[in-house]
């Protein structure tokens, strides 16, 4: 029998990764337990970037505003760039961990350069730790909450994509395999807290999370 793979993302988020572990072997179920629900905005700050953090706050930005030509973009992670480059140009991408990242796109920054911070209502808002109070704007752009789903069995490994997720998932009445694998520290801190062991993966992308499930294979 294959061992069955879940990572938390919808089937779009998941679909290279997915492709990945098919190539080897395993069956991959791909379900997020987070659904999110956009506020009502009129209109975005201003400011000469918007830096985003996630594939999710991408979508929910272009989905209400328009491509500004006056302003450049940035992502933290080689997935959110995927996303954004679906809608605008990409001039800023994280290529290592969140800290590295943030660290990197503050340094890039000329001295009267301004950002604006799209985020969630459960962000961890690493890059307004590293930025000055007047360098940024940040706004509420989009609400996350749980999403309560019960699977048919447990699966031999697990990747958790946020805290949220590893909440929800137990939540949903779910069992955690053993073999688990955490996108950064944070969901990492999640997984111990349920006496869990998680690996952590060095990066974002889908070669770097099927890299890590293979370590379990």
């Amino acid at each position: 029998m294959k061992p069955q793979v879940l990572i938390t993302r919808d089937s779009q988020l998941g679909s290279g990764f997915k492709a990945l572990l098919e190539k080897n072997h395993c069956e991959v179920i791909c379900e997020s337990f987070i659904e999110t629900k956009t506020v009502d905005l009129q209109k975005a700050p201003p400011g000469d970037w918007v830096f985003f953090s996630s594939p999710r706050a991408v979508k929910h930005y272009f989905e209400i505003f328009k491509p500004d030509q006056n302003q450049r973009y940035a992502a933290l992670s080689t997935g959110t760039a995927e996303q954004l480059k679906k809608y605008a140009s990409c001039d800023f991408e994280g290529k290592k961990t969140s800290e590295e990242s943030v660290k990197a796109f503050s340094r890039l920054l000329k001295e009267d350069e301004t950002v604006v911070i799209p985020r969630s209502d459960k962000s961890v808002r690493r890059l307004q730790c590293v930025l000055k109070p007047d360098q940024y704007t940040e706004f509420i752009l989009y609400l996350t909450l749980p999403a309560l789903k019960k699977l048919p069995r447990k699966p031999e490994i697990a990747v958790f994509t946020s805290p949220l997720n590893v909440v929800a998932y137990a939540q949903s009445g779910n069992l955690f395999p053993a073999k688990t694998v955490a996108i950064g520290e944070t969901t990492a801190e999640e997984l111990l807290k349920k006496g869990l062991k998680p690996l952590v993966s060095k990066g974002y992308t889908p070669n770097d999370l099927a890299g890590a499930v293979k370590q379990f294979l």
